[in-house]
């Protein structure tokens, strides 16, 4: 079967584009500038090489997988963003590194619950009724209706039509209902004591059961893949040790040069922080300003804090400066995209708390120490510290194509062999 250089990249897995934009961009320039053509795609495309973004919760997408492998049709690479980790016991899961505000055989117990659901009821005919009980957080707060099917409904719809006008006056009671159950059920788990406290307590548990579901999804449709293409070296490490038979891959984001000194030129000396704000976060950031302002001119230093949804929707304008913590005290990896994201797209110079030494970009970055104040002012345009950290950028860009360079001729290769 002869495969098209053309790399075809999925996108329908995910709901929006907020949070992959950034790998979309990244892997789009780099494939490129190595002489393919990307084609941003819906579905998975017949003597292609497909590239998937992982997040397989959906049944539709996993059942589309495995019958595309079955009748070998094409190539599919993955590109995960998450790092395996265990829990408490025998199970795993994606991103679990705090202390958990539950023991160890009370989560594995939810997470058995939640496997059992998942697997009974939810694979492959139900939709994701677990994981819509606990992923919006909003809809707890705000009070808002719990979208979920009753299937017997929608068969009996097709053998009775009369039901299509009747189902408004069936289902509104049972949303109620199952709403009513929810929200007093989460009121006993995480309302006990201080509400914006115990608020932080609810999204952890939240994110712990999607990541658990979203790991036994992505592992399900592991075998299927023809390979897997990192951005992080330690997350690379983590998947080669759990799927030793799947080739896995690193590359390195590119940064625009002329794109970051306009974009620089044009900012207000000041520090903001986007992305998943936690409590951890905001207390770092707290610290941050507290530093600052200790000994910088309050009217002339710019503070905000925000997450990338809010961001879009009010558009603040960035500042010089992003600050970039880990999520908790206990998160000791780097963030890659998010290091890209404030040099490549918004004009400024990251700073993070240490060097994990977990991917080549963290060099571009500062450390947030006591001197943090006088080394954020030696960053001017036309100033000697940053012309070497231009000199630095350009540096990193041509380790970086080499770098890349390896994974586009194994594609090249690949779709030869194949």
């Amino acid at each position: 079967m002869a495969i098209s250089n053309d790399i075809n990249f999925i996108l329908y897995n995910h709901r929006s584009k907020l949070g992959i934009e950034d790998f979309v961009k990244i892997y789009t320039d780099i494939f490129t500038s190595h002489g393919f053509n990307v084609i941003h795609s819906s579905k998975l495309e017949t003597n292609n090489i497909n590239i998937i973004i992982e997040e397989f919760t959906s049944p539709h997408i996993l059942k589309e997988i495995i019958d595309f492998k079955k009748e070998k049709k094409g190539l599919i690479y993955v590109i995960p963003t998450e790092f395996i980790t265990k829990l408490p016991g025998i199970l795993k899961t994606f991103n679990f590194f705090s202390k958990s505000f539950l023991s160890g055989i009370t989560l594995n117990i939810i997470f058995i619950i939640s496997l059992i659901i998942y697997k009974f009821f939810y694979y492959p005919k139900f939709t994701p009724m677990f994981i819509s009980f606990y992923r919006n957080s909003k809809s707890f707060y705000r009070n808002s209706k719990l979208r979920i099917r009753i299937p017997i409904l929608k068969k009996l719809r097709i053998r009775i039509p009369i039901l299509k006008k009747l189902r408004i006056r069936i289902t509104i009671p049972v949303i109620n209902l199952i709403k009513l159950v929810r929200i007093n059920l989460l009121k006993v788990l995480f309302l006990k004591s201080k509400p914006l406290k115990e608020s932080y307590k609810f999204l952890a548990f939240r994110r712990l059961c999607y990541h658990f579901q979203r790991y036994y999804t992505f592992n399900k449709a592991s075998k299927y893949f023809d390979g897997f293409i990192h951005i992080h070296k330690e997350i690379k490490v983590s998947y080669e040790a759990e799927y030793p038979n799947i080739k896995s891959f690193i590359i390195n984001p590119i940064i625009d040069i002329d794109k970051f000194k306009e974009n620089f030129a044009k900012k207000k000396y000041g520090f903001y922080m986007t992305g998943t704000i936690t409590k951890y976060r905001n207390e770092r950031f707290d610290l941050l300003k507290m530093k600052v302002l200790s000994k910088q001119n309050k009217e002339n230093t710019l503070f905000w804090i925000g997450s990338f949804k809010e961001n879009l929707q009010s558009k603040k304008e960035f500042y010089q400066f992003s600050y970039n913590p880990g999520q908790s005290k206990d998160w000791v990896y780097s963030s890659p995209t998010r290091l890209y994201r404030s040099i490549n797209e918004n004009g400024s110079i990251p700073i993070i708390d240490l060097r994990n030494f977990d991917s080549d970009i963290e060099d571009l970055a500062i450390v947030f120490d006591s001197k943090i104040v006088k080394s954020t002012n030696e960053y001017y345009i036309g100033s000697k510290k940053f012309m070497n950290y231009i000199h630095k950028v350009n540096n990193y860009n041509n380790d970086s194509f080499k770098i890349n360079t390896v994974l586009c001729k194994h594609l090249r290769r690949s779709s030869v062999d194949t």
